[in-house]
């Protein structure tokens, strides 16, 4: 896979440029650039990918998950490790977690009718 591909594929993953340069060693410029010539401008958010997985649903980092259900990043990390709340990890770099949005309202959903 050439730097291109990987540049967009992890952009699908809903990584920042910030990110994907760190990761593949390449200049800022040359992310933003390609980036820009494949249609990823800039997000108002950047921690919610915008971009569908293969299923069509919409992924979402750590933070942004930890926003959305009002909880800390720590409470999210170990949630998801106690199997509480799905995630996969990415198979690029640290292995970040990703959480699928539906996920996330089905559990917000869920404790909302326990009330």
């Amino acid at each position: 896979m050439d730097t291109i591909e990987q540049i967009i594929e992890l952009k699908k993953l809903g990584l920042r440029n910030s990110e994907i340069v760190s990761k593949l060693n390449v200049s800022r410029q040359y992310v933003s650039r390609i980036c820009r010539s494949r249609g990823y401008g800039r997000e108002p958010l950047p921690h919610i990918s915008k971009n569908n997985d293969s299923n069509g649903k919409i992924l979402l980092t750590t933070s942004a998950a930890s926003r959305m259900l009002g909880v800390s990043i720590g409470t999210i990390r170990r949630w998801s490790d106690d199997g509480k709340l799905p995630c996969f990890r990415i198979e690029i770099g640290r292995k970040d977690r990703r959480f699928y949005q539906s996920d996330i309202e089905g559990l917000i959903k869920r404790v909302a009718i326990n009330k």
